[in-house]
């Protein structure tokens, strides 16, 4: 029910562009009861120019073969394949596809492209010191994890051991603080949350960061090290697991084995299968797939970055999971914007930036459609709420009809129902959180999705350019399901109809001159004379010839036979066309003769032998018939004075 509307509200804005258009763009071509504007023939015109600028083709030309495309359009229309539902769902998974790009914030997109490529050249060492609470925490738990947070900040500025606290006890929340002391080590671009990768970015090395807060709560950080970054690299791995006791001089006796076989030669690859205990990697030669910064342990890195030559292979050396031995394949930097623009385009969209880029574009709705929020009527629904709603069992059982408007924008009204009816259908268990503070983000989560989808439904009339690829897409999905059903089909199908256009038109499809042949090519004139003397007597199979000729050097000669085309044949336009042994010639370097068993004149190739042709002739010839009888039906009116004006 919901899609069948959209496809109705999306018919309805489409016609109302359409309606609104007539009187700013003429009509030029007029086909039955159809129209076409201005708009759409010269979109359409220079689309199909635009590769061919300094020979574009002349108007009237590419009219006649514009009518036909829409002679077929309209038929399509009349009978009704435009109300299909496979038709209906395509054209609208298409719409959706292509409604992304204009339902962006492109200011802020192209902002946090620039942003993170500059920070893709940077690699930061850093710490931190995290106090979980979470972004819907009630007032008071929110001002508990501050308060904590600035009292750790003013102990690592008074101490300056931010490792210590971090570590201890009343200090970071992050259970891997005890092990690493909060250390992170070195991240770049994309590695972490927005908020924290930015607060890192942005503060100077050797000092702390104010609290910044994510979804996982406020969190300190210090920075040691702001270095270039160093790219992606892959290698070839061996590792050999980290045991303690009394295997582990007889492991790292065994590394260092594994590693002078390396050195003499030894295939990496097979010493990699054979030895290495990394599984995920040993079952490829020990190659590992493309890494950078922040995906292993720094040790690991530091050796892999280490190796300065393709091939170059390290000494063991060890981390925490064992010793290891790599060889270096290759290394990618960091490339310039241009090229890097697309992946990181790919990134944000999957990246928490994402949310950055729909709050800006949500607000810049907001504010181009005028919303409000009718205070008294949220204030109303929001008491009908309770915190039943955070265990997801939350109900309306008020009297009232809550109808009073809770926001509006654009030509639009919600009501206080809507909004409830919304909280009812996606309420989830969560944890405990300040219940106003809640309903207002829930607010502004559905005031933000309507507002979407009614941007998303006035893009015909807001984009010119919009409507106009809808169009050109609906048309030709349309001309596809008619020429498959009126022509290509048919075509394949209509067997009696290919056998009599085929008997038609026979010569057409000829064979070209031929002949029955058997070509003897020879590496020199002595091979060519034993060869031609054997092949004229007649006694020896031409197997035979070759096994003799051949004895000592495969390539003396070689013989084929069959039937063979004249002018595809080079050796064949070299000697005299008659029939019997040719004498040997010249020919690429070598000697040739040829035996001319029999020569084909040209004669039509058989069904069978030209099916592909013949179908793609008869397709050609029910095309043409069939725009004719379109010709008949639908009366075409051109209005030239209209289409004068297209430059």
């Amino acid at each position: 029910m919901m899609k069948n509307k959209a496809i109705a509200l999306f018919g309805f804005l489409t016609l109302a562009g359409y309606l609104s258009a007539q009187t700013k763009d003429p009509v030029v071509l007029e086909i039955g009861d159809k129209k076409v504007y201005k708009s759409e023939f010269e979109y359409i015109y220079n689309k199909n120019n635009f590769l061919n600028e300094e020979n574009r083709e002349p108007i009237d030309e590419y009219l006649d073969r514009f009518v036909n495309f829409k002679l077929k359009v309209v038929e399509a229309e009349n009978i009704g394949l435009d109300t299909a539902t496979a038709f209906e769902d395509e054209l609208m998974q298409y719409r959706g596809q292509l409604s992304r790009n204009y339902m962006v914030d492109s200011a802020t997109v192209s902002q946090l492209v620039h942003e993170a490529y500059e920070r893709m050249k940077w690699e930061v060492k850093a710490s931190h010191i995290l106090v979980k609470v979470d972004l819907q925490a009630s007032p008071g738990d929110t001002l508990k994890a501050w308060n904590k947070i600035t009292a750790l900040r003013k102990k690592v500025l008074e101490s300056g051991d931010f490792e210590a606290v971090a570590a201890s006890p009343e200090g970071s929340e992050d259970e891997s603080a005890v092990d690493n002391k909060g250390n992170l080590g070195y991240f770049t671009v994309f590695r972490m949350v927005y908020p924290f990768e930015s607060a890192a970015y942005n503060t100077p090395v050797g000092e702390v960061s104010q609290p910044i807060r994510t979804r996982f709560g406020y969190h300190l950080i210090k920075v040691y090290d702001k270095r270039p970054a160093r790219g992606k690299i892959q290698v070839a791995h061996i590792m050999l697991g980290n045991q303690s006791g009394d295997n582990a001089e007889e492991i790292k006796k065994k590394a260092f084995e594994i590693y002078e076989l390396a050195k003499k030669g030894e295939d990496f690859g097979q010493l990699a299968s054979q030895f290495s205990e990394d599984q995920s990697s040993a079952r490829n030669a020990g190659l590992m797939n493309w890494f950078g910064v922040g995906e292993y342990v720094d040790e690991f890195l530091d050796q892999c970055f280490a190796l300065k030559d393709s091939g170059s292979i390290s000494e063991p050396f060890m981390t925490e999971f064992g010793w290891h031995i790599v060889k270096k394949i290759g290394h990618k930097p960091i490339l310039s914007f241009e090229k890097e623009k697309p992946a990181i385009e790919a990134k944000i969209q999957r990246d928490n930036r994402s949310l950055v880029v729909r709050s800006s574009f949500v607000e810049g709705l907001r504010k181009e459609y005028k919303y409000r929020v009718h205070t008294k009527g949220m204030e109303e629904a929001f008491r009908q709420v309770d915190t039943n709603i955070f265990h997801a069992n939350w109900r309306y059982k008020g009297k009232k009809p809550m109808d009073k408007p809770i926001f509006t924008f654009g030509d639009t009204t919600f009501t206080q129902r809507q909004f409830l009816d919304y909280l009812e259908k996606y309420q989830i268990p969560r944890g405990k959180y300040d219940l106003n503070a809640f309903l207002k983000d829930q607010l502004d989560t559905y005031s933000g999705n309507e507002m979407t989808l009614y941007e998303r439904a006035r893009l015909e009339e807001k984009y010119p350019r919009f409507k106009l690829t809808m169009q050109e897409y609906r048309d030709g999905l349309l001309l596809f399901e008619l020429m498959d059903k009126e022509v290509w089909s048919r075509a394949s199908k209509d067997t009696v109809g290919l056998v009599a256009f085929y008997e038609q038109n026979k010569n057409r499809f000829m064979w070209p001159e031929r002949a029955d042949v058997t070509i003897y090519t020879c590496a020199d004139a002595k091979t060519a004379k034993k060869a031609y003397k054997l092949a004229k007597k007649g006694k020896l199979s031409n197997e035979e010839i070759e096994q003799q000729l051949n004895a000592t050097s495969s390539l003396a000669i070689k013989i084929e036979s069959g039937i063979k085309i004249k002018k595809d044949t080079p050796v064949l336009t070299a000697i005299n066309w008659a029939e019997g042994l040719n004498k040997p010639v010249a020919h690429n370097g070598g000697f040739v003769f040829v035996n001319l068993k029999k020569s084909l004149p040209p004669t039509p190739k058989t069904l069978d032998e030209a099916r592909g042709p013949v179908i793609a002739a008869y397709q050609e010839y029910l095309e043409k018939q069939w725009v004719a009888s379109l010709k008949s039906k639908y009366a075409v009116k051109i209005h030239r004075e209209a289409l004068n004006t297209i430059e």
